[in-house]
């Protein structure tokens, strides 16, 4: 995983068995798919989430997340509780193609604005955008890929792990 490049993310993650936050196009009963979610839950590699079993016809939303520089991880970790998530996303994801191929940018939504050299932020309005379509939950796991790709150094071989509490959907 090169950390200076941008990750597209595949939403798999869920907070109990009764509320799935994963993507609907994932094939969940497909053969050997729970293994496949936990590879890419734990790598988010492009080899991973390809690997990812699909429902016919089904196309995942892609989410692209920016890596954090350490001005944007101040910015992001400066807040506290959901709020620091948020920021997170913010900084990170200013884009994503949903299930029928339609992208959608941070810029149509309320815009970036540049808050230091190299670190724009979207508003909140892109965040409002985000929950909207695809719920908190996918704020949250977006957030937590966000910090941990931060967080670790570059020869991590499985660095992604989801907040205490949440598990893969079933």
């Amino acid at each position: 995983m090169n950390p200076s490049t941008s990750l597209r993310l595949v939403l798999v993650g869920s907070t109990s068995q009764q509320s799935p936050n994963c993507d609907p196009a994932l094939d969940l009963l497909a053969p050997g798919a729970a293994a496949r979610l936990s590879a890419y839950e734990r790598s988010r590699s492009d080899a991973d989430r390809e690997a990812l079993s699909l429902r016919p016809d089904a196309r995942p939303s892609m989410f692209v997340v920016q890596p954090l520089t350490s001005a944007g991880m101040r910015l992001a970790l400066d807040a506290t509780g959901v709020r620091r998530a948020q920021n997170a996303v913010l900084i990170a994801c200013h884009s994503f193609t949903d299930a029928l191929g339609v992208e959608h940018r941070a810029s149509d939504h309320g815009g970036l604005t540049s808050v230091t050299k190299g670190v724009s932020i979207a508003s909140d309005d892109w965040l409002d955008h985000i929950a909207d379509l695809y719920g908190a939950k996918a704020v949250t796991e977006i957030a937590a890929v966000v910090v941990q790709r931060a967080e670790v150094g570059p020869l991590a071989v499985s660095p992604f792990l989801l907040p205490l509490g949440l598990m893969l959907a079933r």
